[in-house]
């Protein structure tokens, strides 16, 4: 009974294809449109109203009810909650194709706080920070890619962006003169990712980073690792040569 006054009330309000489609949609329209959506939990009638919602707060700019409308409507969609991200970055990256930046970056961020520890969080984080650099003077695009790339490191420690910002990272503090920093998010690097790939490279790096520092004991402590490692590795004959006091780069 009650889904069937909801259907009537719905059909009241002259709820057509024409009108879905309708970009004239007046406010008062929209406040019955919410107040259908807060009345009814029927999936097909959700389906319908989310996207005029969505479309009307795009054109009144009120970016904060649309996202939030588009993530209701991507969790009535679909269940997983890795779906849900996939449809909301998949509108972030066509913002960020078209140039709106600025509403993707939004988008973009409340994929990373509402989906945590996913893959497309991370990527969201990643795309974050890329846009930053691209979009400012190169200090404050070290300054602010630098808090991206921390925050990924620390909230999405596993997906497959996470060992490549390490390196952005150390590259980045490098620029602001913040070398032991950089120190940090190698050994961080070498203490959570023991089996990368990566982790030959990370060894060469810390060393020269403890050199820059005139740490001679720690530089020859991890260099002493990477020729037990990497005997035949690519850094080998660099690392040998620093440590006879050659000059080699």
């Amino acid at each position: 009974m009650r889904k069937i006054l909801i259907l009537l009330l719905f059909s009241c309000f002259c709820f057509s294809e024409e009108i879905i489609l309708d970009r004239e949609i007046t406010e008062k329209k929209i406040e019955e449109l919410e107040k259908i959506k807060e009345g009814t939990k029927d999936p097909e009638i959700l389906k319908k109203i989310y996207p005029v919602l969505i479309e009307k707060y795009d054109r009144q700019a009120e970016y904060g009810k649309k996202h939030r409308s588009m993530k209701e409507y991507a969790e009535i969609l679909y269940p997983e909650k890795e779906k849900q991200a996939e449809y909301l970055k998949n509108e972030a990256d066509k913002l960020k194709e078209e140039g709106e930046t600025g509403e993707a970056i939004m988008i973009y961020r409340k994929i990373v706080e509402e989906y945590k520890n996913t893959e497309i969080g991370g990527e969201s984080s990643f795309i974050i920070a890329n846009i930053i650099e691209q979009q400012e003077d190169e200090q404050d695009a070290v300054k602010g890619t630098v808090e991206e790339y921390e925050k990924l490191i620390r909230d999405y420690p596993k997906t497959k962006y996470s060992e490549e910002t390490h390196f952005k990272l150390v590259r980045k503090y490098q620029k602001l003169g913040k070398t032991n920093e950089g120190i940090r998010i190698l050994e961080n690097f070498i203490k959570n990712y023991p089996e990368s790939k990566k982790k030959e490279q990370a060894l060469f790096l810390l060393g020269l980073l403890y050199r820059e520092t005139k740490n001679s004991e720690n530089m020859k402590k991890v260099w002493d690792e990477y020729l037990k490692n990497y005997p035949e590795g690519t850094y080998t004959s660099i690392i040998n040569s620093f440590l006879r006091g050659g000059e080699e780069k």
